[in-house]
């Protein structure tokens, strides 16, 4: 998973899940032909493309994550792994 601590209606999302990040890395890299000059610029789009993806795909990325946590309780804090996959 990748840290970040961006900010959405209060809520701070220590982990983005994959799916979102998927979907913010390709508004970032869209019709991008040049790498970024410095990361605090990669850091700034980012900021600004944050924006861009909708509630909805946030809200279906924190109830997967609330499912898989339910998941990992009832193992025990075991692995899940053969649950998902």
């Amino acid at each position: 998973m990748l840290r970040v601590s961006l900010k959405r209606d209060g809520l701070v999302l220590g982990l983005l899940d994959y799916s979102v990040w998927d979907i913010l890395q390709e508004l970032v890299y869209e019709g991008r032909r040049e790498p970024f000059a410095n990361l605090e610029g990669l850091q700034n789009v980012i900021r600004d493309k944050w924006h861009d993806v909708d509630d909805q795909t946030v809200r279906k990325a924190i109830l997967e994550r609330k499912r898989c946590l339910a998941a990992v309780a009832k193992q025990n804090g075991g692995t899940i792994q053969h649950i998902f996959c």
